[in-house]
């Protein structure tokens, strides 16, 4: 009986790929997101069910950076990303999230825990995704030696820091890992299939429709997820607040790469996906790149975890 189920599922694997598309279950029982091999260069394979608050992120090979021109001379060249699979957070971390663990609200903007966590610097999200970690049985991803500041409210430096990404606990995400997940399969500018930049009355409506930013909110963030979410099932990957990254800020290469991480050093972490604070419509887009002072708090950043 064993090998007549595996038969029938190789043939059915084999007339899923013949259609050129993949069905992928992000969460348990649910209804399959079909993807088209068209769109996504491959998709490896998918991970478990998702734990509470996260999707699972299929591994796959995408084209990372801006693939039109519209952007800033560091969204070039467009190069080739193969990422492995990953559990990305539905939404950006929310007050509510980060004073449970942390027993502090950094945020300027609050009346409502459900708004994202802002104020904070990416330290303080680091000390937050190794305390996830361990609060959740699960190995830390960031070894340090010493504290700097206020944990949580304020952290300025931690001493001999390191990360481990190949540990399963909580941690920010890649650049990459990042702008693959935003796009979602998709290869516009806007990941939900607009172009930049946007022409008519209509294209800024839509803009209104599917982000949080400057003008539909001018000087406040709102509740995380009011909008629709992308093709994997995230809310906010633009705008709301500008979302931390692992990595060092950095200069693209064009060689083709497999789950990277950024430069070794740096004096700038990276930024993605723009806020609430005023920007032109091109901060909202997958592929643009910010960048800033790690011991910097702002309050229109925020950030979400992933965990292998």
């Amino acid at each position: 009986m064993k090998k007549i189920m595996f038969v029938i599922c190789l043939m059915s694997l084999i007339a899923v790929v013949s259609a050129q598309s993949m069905k992928v279950y992000t969460n348990q029982n649910t209804t399959p997101t079909i993807y088209s091999l068209a769109i996504i260069d491959s998709i490896t394979f998918q991970l478990p069910p998702s734990p509470a608050g996260m999707r699972s992120i299929p591994g796959g090979t995408f084209q990372m950076g801006d693939t039109n021109g519209y952007g800033y001379n560091d969204d070039q060249p467009v190069h080739s990303v193969t990422i492995s699979a990953f559990y990305m957070d539905t939404t950006d971390v929310t007050q509510a999230n980060y004073q449970t663990l942390m027993e502090v609200n950094p945020s300027s903007f609050t009346g409502n825990t459900q708004r994202p966590v802002e104020t904070v610097t990416w330290f303080d999200a680091v000390l937050y995704c190794n305390k996830r970690s361990i609060r959740d049985s699960l190995d830390t991803v960031y070894s340090y030696t010493s504290i700097t500041g206020t944990p949580g409210n304020g952290t300025t430096a931690l001493g001999n820091l390191t990360f481990t990404i190949s540990k399963n606990g909580y941690r920010l995400p890649t650049e990459a890992e990042w702008e693959y997940a935003c796009r979602a399969g998709s290869t516009t500018d806007y990941y939900w299939g607009q172009s930049y930049p946007p022409l008519t009355t209509a294209d800024s409506s839509e803009i209104d429709a599917n982000a949080v930013w400057w003008h539909n909110s001018p000087n406040i963030t709102q509740p995380v997820a009011t909008k629709p979410p992308n093709a994997f099932g995230l809310y906010d990957m633009a705008g709301n607040v500008w979302q931390l990254i692992n990595d060092w800020y950095g200069s693209y290469s064009s060689a083709s790469q497999t789950d990277p991480t950024g430069p070794s050093s740096g004096s700038a972490r990276d930024l993605r996906g723009g806020s609430w604070n005023k920007g032109g419509y091109n901060v909202l887009t997958s592929a643009l790149r910010n960048f800033y002072d790690p011991t910097t708090r702002i309050d229109y950043i925020g950030f979400r975890c992933v965990r292998r």
